[in-house]
């Protein structure tokens, strides 16, 4: 069997696919439901894989998936973006508003891009990364590895 060696390729997939459906979802909204689709049969797929093509890896402890992480998050924050001005840009919303200036159109979603963006940069202050939970059994943990140092 051939080693399973590193999960760049699974990683890029689903930011592939992360970045069609977030960047895209005021054009095409259906795409999510394609995309949630689509990662059924990658769970199983995925699942075959591992168990009957691949060795199965060995278990590595890390922090996070590392720079995965920071393109995920660049891409939430360019999707607010692309979806503002392609909302910005769409005919059928613009008839409801027939009387306002194409200037004073585009600064509204210029403001409502920014308000956005900063709910999100809120949000991502304010959720912890580590459930409560976690951090109490990660606390535990450490507080009985120091005790069984001291003995």
């Amino acid at each position: 069997m051939d080693i399973y060696d590193d999960p760049y390729d699974d990683y890029l997939e689903l930011f592939v696919q992360f970045g069609y459906v977030f960047l895209f979802s005021a054009v095409y909204p259906m795409a999510a439901f394609w995309a949630f689709a689509n990662n059924c049969l990658e769970i199983r797929s995925d699942a075959f894989k591992i168990c009957r093509i691949y060795q199965r890896p060995m278990a590595r402890k890390v922090k996070d998936i590392g720079a995965w992480q920071r393109s995920f998050q660049a891409i939430c924050a360019l999707s607010v973006m692309t979806n503002c001005a392609l909302l910005s840009t769409s005919p059928s919303l613009k008839a409801h508003a027939p009387d306002m200036s194409s200037t004073t159109w585009y600064l509204l979603f210029v403001l409502l891009e920014h308000l956005l963006l900063g709910a999100r940069q809120i949000l991502h202050y304010a959720i912890p990364d580590k459930p409560e939970w976690v951090r109490i059994a990660l606390a535990k943990g450490n507080y009985k590895a120091k005790q069984a140092l001291k003995q």
